[in-house]
C-alpha cells in the first residue's frame, strides 16, 4: 500500500536495485522475482553457483524497498488437509481473495482514501474480477476499492515488490528451510522488511 505521491519513489529504488545486479552481470530488463532469483531463472541463470550473490542482491533490493513509505499487508492461503478437509473453504483461493479485499477496504478505510489494486495476470483473474465486481457493486462491501487493474509485471515494479516480499514471508512463515544456511538468510531478509508489515488477521 502506497500513496500516489509517492510512486515516483518505487522507479527510483528499483532502478538502484537494477544497477547493483548489474554489477553481477545481471540484465537491465531482468524482472525481480523471489522464485526467480533463488531458483537461478528468467535471466538470473549466472547466479546458479553463488548463493552469497542471490542472497546480497535480494537484500539490496529490499532495503532499497524499505526506504519507500508505505505498509504491506499479507494475506495466507489455507489449503485444506487431506486429513480434516471439512474445516477449510472449497476454494481457498477465492477465501484468501475475499479476505484480502476486505483488509485493504478496512485499512483504505482507517486513513480516509480510497485506493486502486494493480495485480499482475492470473490464471482466474475473469474469475476473481467476478467476485470483486459482485462484492463490490452488488454487496456494497469494498466502499474503499475502486477498482483492481491486472499489469504487466514486468512494466510495474511495484507488483514486483509483492512477488519478492510474499516469497520472502511466505518461506520464513512456513520454516521448512533444511540448510541452516539458508534458514539465516531467510530470517535476515525478513527482517529488513518486517517493519513495514501489517499481517492480515488469519
Amino acid at each position: 500500500m502506497i500513496n500516489k505521491e509517492f510512486l515516483s519513489l518505487i522507479e527510483k529504488e528499483f532502478q538502484r536495485s537494477h544497477d547493483y545486479a548489474a554489477a553481477f552481470g545481471i540484465s537491465n530488463d531482468v524482472e525481480f522475482h523471489g522464485h526467480s532469483i533463488m531458483s537461478s531463472r528468467k535471466g538470473w541463470e549466472s547466479l546458479n553457483s553463488s548463493f552469497r550473490a542471490k542472497i546480497a542482491i535480494y537484500q539490496n533490493t529490499l532495503q532499497n524497498i524499505a526506504e519507500i513509505p508505505g505498509k504491506l499487508i499479507f494475506q495466507e492461503l489455507k489449503i485444506s488437509p487431506k486429513t480434516n478437509p471439512h474445516t477449510f473453504s472449497s476454494d481457498p483461493h477465492k477465501s484468501t481473495f475475499r479476505a484480502l479485499l476486505h483488509q485493504l477496504n478496512s485499512f483504505s478505510q482507517s486513513k480516509g482514501c480510497s485506493i486502486t489494486i494493480y495485480a499482475d495476470h492470473l490464471t482466474r483473474e475473469k474469475e476473481l474480477l467476478t467476485l470483486f465486481n459482485y462484492l463490490k457493486n452488488d454487496r456494497k462491501l469494498l466502499p474503499f476499492v475502486s477498482n483492481i487493474e491486472h499489469v504487466d509485471s514486468k512494466l510495474h515494479p511495484g507488483v514486483q515488490i509483492a512477488d519478492l516480499c510474499s516469497y520472502i514471508y511466505r518461506r520464513y512463515r512456513e520454516n521448512n528451510e533444511r540448510d541452516p544456511r539458508t534458514r539465516r538468510a531467510v530470517e535476515k531478509l525478513w527482517k529488513i522488511i518486517e517493519p513495514k508489515a501489517l499481517k492480515a488477521p488469519k
